[in-house]
């Protein structure tokens, strides 16, 4: 029962998540959510004090610097799969998520009007929001596009590839 619940025993699931391997963040809204729970039948005042967050990392989810970009964007032209760089430029200029992009549809693409839209995202204010293109991104999604000639609009537009190699002098293959 909530009225049961002790601070110790918060202290003890946060304890016991880390051993799972839970990251802090995910623990945090957890306990969040308990906090809230209680908050609603009176019972987290008399814990309140005593239940501390973790810390969470700061170092994640910030803008890369220009050197940064310069220096990713290097790497995944170097890199055997084809469809890494645009990928990413798409990526950099939209600050989509991997998830996002990975499910975006050519029907979401207007080039013409340089801006696409995004289908599900993990949030409900990113579903179906319309996002404007850059002219990098404009441009490679065209060049991107063109490697396609018989897309749909159904198709997803970074379909799953695998890069591997063939011959004795190395040349990457898609298939």
């Amino acid at each position: 029962m909530l009225v049961d619940i002790e601070a110790r025993d918060v202290t003890k699931y946060q304890r016991a998540r880390l051993a799972e391997g839970a990251a802090n963040r995910t623990i945090n809204i957890e306990v969040a959510m308990l906090r809230q729970i209680m908050r609603k039948y009176g019972t987290w005042a008399r814990i309140q004090s005593e239940v501390k967050m973790l810390p969470e990392r700061q170092d994640v989810g910030r803008a890369l610097f220009p050197e940064e970009g310069s220096i990713l964007l290097y790497e995944c032209r170097k890199s055997r799969s084809r469809l890494l760089l645009p990928f990413v430029i798409v990526a950099l200029d939209t600050g989509a998520r991997y998830s996002t992009i990975r499910t975006l549809q050519w029907r979401n693409i207007d080039l013409a009007n340089h801006c696409l839209k995004f289908g599900k995202d993990k949030t409900q204010a990113g579903t179906g929001r319309t996002v404007p293109l850059n002219r990098r991104a404009v441009e490679t999604l065209k060049s991107w596009a063109q490697q396609f000639p018989n897309r749909l609009p159904e198709h997803f537009v970074f379909a799953t590839e695998k890069v591997g190699a063939a011959g004795d002098p190395f040349d990457a293959k898609v298939v």
